[in-house]
């Protein structure tokens, strides 16, 4: 509770900053969501509120896609408009009530998935809600979703060593290439945790892109390996949803962060 009063009070501190600091340079953001439910798990969204954020987004955000974002990185591209990705880490099965959502916007989510669903470490993920089946999967693929590794079983990676981070990293890839039959280009690391390690294992595996929680915006020249994301949650009210991918809560989010870590 007093945390959230806590993030209240520097929301309110974020809008007064956009009024006089709102940055005028075209960006890129990348949203990353868990579950679309009313269960009241911090990390579901309702359908509801999730509609209404996402119609708020498109009013000044045009889509693209995760397979757009090499492009911009190394600037074949210009960054001349303000874009956003959409990202649902885990692969929880109740993100399917917003597919045709998405369809109708013109939005071409990244799913980022648990390989191993049936061993997935549920005391890491802090729930029990079912996991997309690969018949699942492959509708969303068929719908144009781009597909990602989230690891084999979303370990505890800051406890793992250099065998255990291999497998997490590596054996996702293999896996789900030979069971959906098409290249994994990106993994994204649970809970955000990375470390040079684990970096280099991602890179070392064949990926392409490696995305964060790290908040802030993809620019010209960013890390392919260490692609900022914000999250977004159950938690947010919408007045904050409007703001979190301001330029001064990017600010500040990553600012604590690193106070934090």
């Amino acid at each position: 509770m007093t945390s959230l009063l806590i993030r209240n009070f520097i929301y309110e501190c974020v809008r007064i900053m956009n009024l006089f600091f709102g940055a005028k340079k075209p960006r890129i953001a990348i949203f990353c969501y868990h579950s679309i439910s009313g269960d009241g798990w911090r990390f579901s969204v309702r359908a509801q509120e999730f509609k209404k954020q996402i119609n708020h987004l498109i009013k000044t955000y045009t889509p693209i896609k995760a397979s757009e974002l090499p492009e911009y990185i190394s600037g074949k591209k210009e960054i001349e408009k303000n874009m956003f990705v959409l990202t649902f880490d885990d692969g929880y099965e109740d993100i399917l009530s917003v597919k045709d959502f998405l369809r109708e916007k013109g939005i071409t989510p990244t799913i980022f998935l648990i390989t191993d669903s049936r061993n997935a470490n549920r005391a890491e993920l802090e729930t029990e809600r079912p996991l997309l089946t690969r018949e699942q999967i492959r509708e969303l693929i068929a719908a144009g979703w781009e597909i990602g590794s989230h690891s084999r079983t979303h370990a505890d990676f800051s406890n793992l060593k250099s065998s255990g981070i291999q497998k997490e990293v590596g054996d996702s890839k293999d896996m789900l290439e030979r069971e959906l039959g098409i290249k994994i280009k990106y993994f994204a690391y649970p809970k955000g945790f990375h470390s040079n390690e684990i970096v280099r294992a991602v890179e070392g595996a064949g990926y392409d892109l490696g995305f964060s929680m790290d908040d802030g915006y993809l620019d010209k020249g960013a890390d392919k390996f260490l692609i900022p994301r914000v999250g977004v949650d159950g938690t947010h009210a919408f007045k904050q949803f409007k703001l979190i991918y301001s330029p001064s809560a990017m600010f500040i989010r990553g600012l604590i962060k690193k106070i934090i870590s």
